[in-house]
């Protein structure tokens, strides 16, 4: 019985080290092949066993093509810049998958990969875009009022979005607005 046990001992400390000796290989091979920092998924082979990673590829399986997604992107940016379609408080992914006619999954995909950035970042961004071009032209405006025209439903959310794209708050960049216009009055 004592033998049977040791038996086992030894065989499961063999395997102990045995993986102990691969995972220091991969790590090993890991950080000279994510130096590279490709995304492609890379295999890494030891004795045998083989361990493919992917890099947070997101649409692993996709079937979209290249110019689906740029033309789909395309169709997506006319509507945004010629057609204003972010001023609408509750504009959805449905709204636009309808107006471009791709289904939503598609439309998602096509963001994602085409302009590296999510549905809302995207239409915020626009709307932050919009909000800026209307309180240079009228500085005197309510900012509440402006935010709300310009699509957002939400103070908290105009707030995070301006200053994550302009790095100052909207009524710092107000004052800076009107301290400008009057430098140029008085010249």
């Amino acid at each position: 019985m004592e033998r049977e046990l040791l038996r086992i001992i030894y065989a499961f400390s063999f395997f102990i080290q045995f993986a102990f000796l691969i995972r220091l290989n991969q790590i090993d091979r890991q950080s000279s092949i994510t130096a590279k920092k490709s995304d492609e998924p890379f295999v890494i082979e030891t004795q045998n066993i083989k361990i493919t990673s992917k890099k947070d590829i997101k649409y692993k399986t996709s079937v979209l093509s290249r110019d689906y997604i740029s033309n789909t992107n395309n169709q997506l940016i006319e509507l945004l810049k010629n057609k204003k379609i972010y001023i609408k408080e509750d504009l959805s992914m449905d709204d636009i998958s309808n107006m471009i006619h791709v289904s939503k999954n598609h439309l998602s995909q096509c963001i994602s990969e085409g302009l590296q950035t999510n549905f809302y970042d995207l239409i915020n961004k626009y709307r932050i875009e919009e909000f800026i071009e209307q309180i240079n032209l009228n500085p005197n405006l309510q900012i509440s009022e402006l935010y709300y025209q310009c699509g957002f439903r939400s103070k908290a959310t105009f707030y995070k979005y301006f200053k994550q794209q302009t790095g100052i708050t909207p009524n710092d960049y107000r004052k800076k607005i009107l301290e400008e216009k009057e430098v140029l009055q008085q010249a």
